[in-house]
């Protein structure tokens, strides 16, 4: 077990510090919009900036359940792998909306939105490494979550429809990975 976490601590450091590299790499850069009419359909909800959060923690359960973590390391790797050249190459930008702090769940959403650049947006991280979790995990009430989860990139406008589309496609893609490694 105290394997398990020093490799999900080393995941996340190594996700975390390449995210942000990339991000700073690209602030000043010229971006992409990959906004459509759906975006519209989703408005601003801050109440899923909690649900948003979730992610950095409900990526990790699959790792304490399974026996062959190497396989899970190649599909993560391979997930972060596929997007860090997207956000490079096709840099894209998303404009918040303006709100008050009124309560929790705004203060929540003002928080993320000071911590995390409005970059590295197509394709979804959010959605490309809980996709991957939810298939390698394989249980019912966390597509549920994985679900909700997507939902909340649009809802807190996090992400594009598009952003989200690509993330799912990644999100396989790792899962595949991590089936032919298993």
């Amino acid at each position: 077990m105290e394997k398990k976490w020093y490799i999900a601590i080393t995941l996340w450091l190594a996700w975390t510090i390449l995210y942000c590299l990339v991000n700073v790499f690209v602030h000043d850069s010229a971006f992409y919009s990959y906004e459509t009419v759906l975006d519209s359909w989703f408005p601003f909800i801050p109440f899923f900036s909690l649900v948003y959060i979730l992610m950095y923690f409900v990526i990790w359960f699959p790792i304490f359940e399974l026996k062959d973590m190497k396989a899970y390391v190649y599909g993560f790797v391979s997930v972060i792998a596929f997007t860090l050249p997207f956000f490079l190459f096709f840099p894209s930008e998303i404009v918040r909306p303006e709100f008050v702090v009124t309560g929790f769940f705004t203060w929540l959403m003002n928080v993320l939105y000071t911590a995390d650049f409005p970059h590295n947006l197509f394709p979804s991280t959010h959605v490309s490494l809980v996709m991957f979790s939810a298939l390698v995990y394989n249980k019912k009430w966390y597509y549920a979550v994985f679900v909700l989860i997507a939902l909340s990139t649009l809802f807190t406008k996090q992400h594009f429809v598009l952003d989200v589309m690509l993330g799912l496609i990644v999100g396989t893609f790792g899962y595949l990975v991590y089936e032919k490694f298993k």
